[in-house]
């Protein structure tokens, strides 16, 4: 999702994951405390939000787990010896 936005709200996150503020919360500031993402709140309507993004070190990061991911489906559809 942050891959392909500038930023995203928390609250979209939360709509699109399904999952409680709690939970995506501890998630959140896991990948912020690793540097991967920023957090930046601002106020809409009388209302405090915030707005996520990746950092440079969080598409880094992003692309080379993509690329692993890829690597693994690639070598199971090349894999032409029968399963056990």
């Amino acid at each position: 999702m942050l891959s392909q936005a500038e930023g995203m709200e928390f609250s979209e996150i939360q709509n699109r994951t399904g999952l409680s503020k709690s939970a995506l919360s501890k998630h959140l500031t896991q990948l912020i405390d690793a540097g991967h993402l920023k957090d930046e709140p601002f106020v809409r309507s009388g209302s405090s939000r915030l707005m996520l993004s990746l950092t440079s070190q969080g598409r880094v990061a992003y692309a080379g787990h993509r690329k692993a991911l890829e690597e693994i489906l690639l070598g199971e559809n090349t894999d032409q010896s029968p399963r056990q």
